[in-house]
């Protein structure tokens, strides 16, 4: 998982130490540290309608500003391909949340779980001072509904890496929720290392890079770290409790002949229900956000695919899927 930092690499990562350092949210959680929050994006007439809402949750390290950033390509939130301009003209809210500070590092993290059983803490310096993140986005949650009018049978759970797992543990502890779920780079720690599997349906996509070094994608033990659930298991454990079955397995047209990622699509249905599990496994692509920002230098974090668009997948799924009417 470690790997050796050189040269240009150096000058990187203190350029992301600067970025991320001292950085505070927009807005502040009432009840919670000054320093914790989220940053929110909303469509442009955002009034009295309801609209869906996405959470974006960050990876460890990171904060919500950086979220925002690893979303876009280049890191510009401009561009039209990034998730800020598609919230805008898809007409939905985007909520960037921020962990808890690391201290010794730069950056923030959630407890995602893991800790026990041999499993590896995911953002340990969160579980160590027993951070209550559930109870975290459960009032986020009841906050960003002060702030829009949301369709709560429209709201959706983003993340990566250590918030991919973030994401995973809240699917679980609150199916009643959420609509949809998406993790890229990131899977569920938490039922790992609890020796349990999700128990309510959930329609959930998974994007995996097979030469992710910091989350690998076959799991397994890590050296000085722990153990680590692989792609496959995360994925499977969704469609158990879905009662899903493969509709289909494809290899996605390469759009990028420069790339040398390649893409192959399984996707799983519940046909009573409408439920689904979509699986996009990056063959070479590393622990990135597909199309978005080469956030770390291509040694320490490997590929980013430019096959897919992670957003355009993910805002596809999500509008797929709905809560039942209470």
């Amino acid at each position: 998982m470690a790997k050796a930092v050189f040269g240009n690499d150096v000058l990187v990562l203190k350029k992301l130490v600067n970025l991320v350092k001292g950085r505070k949210p927009q807005y502040r959680l009432a009840g919670w540290p000054k320093d914790r929050g989220y940053d929110l994006v909303k469509p442009e007439g955002a009034g009295d309608s309801p609209i869906p809402l996405v959470i974006a949750i960050h990876g460890y390290t990171h904060d919500g500003h950086q979220m925002r950033m690893l979303t876009a390509p280049g890191g510009d939130l401009q561009h039209s391909e990034s998730l800020d301009a598609l919230a805008r003209a898809e007409g939905f809210a985007v909520a960037y949340p921020y962990g808890t500070k690391i201290r010794a590092l730069p950056g923030r993290c959630w407890n995602a779980g893991g800790g026990i059983n041999g499993y590896a803490p995911v953002g340990d310096p969160a579980r160590r001072r027993e951070i209550d993140d559930v109870r975290f986005f459960r009032e986020l949650l009841e906050q960003l509904k002060k702030d829009l009018v949301v369709d709560t049978r429209r709201i959706y759970l983003v993340g990566i890496s250590n918030g991919g797992a973030m994401a995973q543990r809240l699917a679980m502890e609150h199916p009643e929720l959420w609509a949809a779920v998406a993790t890229v780079a990131g899977c569920n720690q938490f039922a790992a290392a609890q020796g349990v599997q999700p128990s309510a349906p959930m329609s959930v996509l998974h994007i995996h890079g097979t030469q992710d070094t910091i989350w690998p994608y076959n799991g397994g033990k890590v050296s000085g770290v722990g153990l680590m659930q692989s792609a496959e298991d995360s994925v499977a454990g969704w469609v158990k409790a879905t009662s899903a079955v493969k509709a289909e397995e494809q290899p996605l047209p390469t759009v990028n002949k420069e790339d040398p990622t390649s893409v192959l699509r399984i996707r799983y249905q519940n046909r009573e229900t409408g439920h689904e599990v979509e699986f996009y496994k990056v063959e070479g692509g590393g622990h990135a956000w597909p199309r978005g920002q080469q956030y770390l230098p291509q040694s320490l974090m490997g590929v980013v695919s430019t096959q897919i668009s992670a957003n355009q997948l993910i805002w596809r799924f999500f509008k797929r899927h709905q809560l039942d009417e209470c």
